[in-house]
């Protein structure tokens, strides 16, 4: 395996760098704004996600937050605010009177250190960022790693790293957006997905969770049986009615060694699978697309693409699971991610 890294400034940013790894199969890069994922495809070009052609684009474009790690806390917090331990946090709102995705200049925008690590097998970039106590309302200083690896075996990894000198909150996820046909311009609806989860959780008319979860099992959101994304668009159900799609988190089972999520287009061949120790998964098929938007070069369209957001549940205060959620002074942090794309 090999890597390298190219400059990833646009007309305007000129400090960041893309870092490019390379197997036999497949090529994956990552960039230091944002810590995210920005390409994955085979060595031919056929792309697997949605990627950006420069930093200029990720600003432009800074509302998808295509491929960022998302923090501190992914997800729509209502009214911006949740007691913890007690004591009341005021976090920004940068969704109405919301907090969504860490708020308005958070992981997804900063610059992060990083360093690389190469072996024949695996390529792995450890990104660093020190997030100050207060910014976007968080208490505590939090010292972050993310790390991202890529082998052989076209696995990539990401794995979150934490610490703080306070007690806070902190849910952590990736943002990539998945397309297996490589053309954002073509519809997600023939692509079959299985998802492994008991519960969802239904939501509001500002995307935010009701403040309960709700069993699959009678409904379009029962995963554990393959389903067309076509499928689920058509459903009369409200919950997918009112946004046109999915946006929902799954409360995962327990499937063992088993992959949590696989999702299989036959028109590309490709099988993605994902396995995590998060205890949610958050699906988004990408409903509404404000205006002209062009990524990399490509026109994207309503349900081009879909997310697996692991993370734990969103909104956690309103669903009684704050302790989820919870970091408590100098405690580690620690999750995994796992992604694999396999011809099917």
């Amino acid at each position: 395996m090999r890597y390298w890294i190219e400059s990833f400034g646009g007309q305007t940013q000129s400090n960041y760098d893309e870092i490019f790894i390379e197997n036999q199969d497949q090529r994956i890069s990552f960039t230091n704004l944002g810590a995210r994922i920005n390409r994955w495809q085979t060595l031919s070009g056929h792309a697997f996600i949605l990627s950006h052609k420069d930093a200029d684009e990720v600003f432009h474009w800074q509302d998808l937050y295509a491929g960022a790690t998302v923090g501190r806390v992914a997800g729509r917090i209502s009214q911006a605010s949740l007691i913890c331990q007690g004591d009341q946090l005021r976090l920004t709102a940068n969704e109405g009177p919301n907090h969504l995705h860490g708020g308005g200049h958070s992981f997804d925008l900063a610059t992060w250190d990083y360093q690389v690590e190469a072996t024949k097998d695996r390529v792995q970039i450890d990104f660093f960022l020190e997030d100050a106590a207060g910014n976007q309302g968080y208490p505590g200083k939090l010292e972050v790693t993310v790390r991202h690896s890529f082998d052989s075996d076209n696995r990539w990894t990401v794995e979150y790293l934490a610490k703080s000198d306070q007690a806070t909150i902190f849910n952590p996820t990736n943002h990539v957006y998945f397309n297996l046909m490589g053309d954002y311009e073509l519809p997600i609806d023939a692509a079959e997905i299985q998802l492994f989860a008991s519960h969802y959780v239904p939501t509001d008319e500002a995307n935010l969770p009701q403040g309960s979860l709700a069993t699959v099992q009678g409904t379009v959101f029962d995963l554990n049986q393959a389903k067309l994304f076509s499928e689920i668009f058509a459903s009369e159900d409200p919950q997918i009615k009112r946004i046109q799609g999915l946006d929902h988190a799954f409360l995962l089972k327990d499937s063992g060694d088993q992959a949590c999520v696989t999702v299989t287009d036959d028109r590309a061949g490709y099988q993605l699978e994902a396995w995590t120790d998060c205890d949610c998964l958050v699906v988004y098929s990408l409903n509404q697309v404000a205006g002209d938007q062009y990524l990399d070069g490509q026109r994207v369209t309503p349900h081009a693409a879909f997310t697996l957001e692991a993370q734990q549940l969103p909104d956690a205060g309103q669903l009684n699971r704050l302790q989820d959620i919870f970091l408590a002074k100098d405690q580690p942090f620690y999750r995994k991610t796992v992604y694999q794309i396999q011809q099917s």
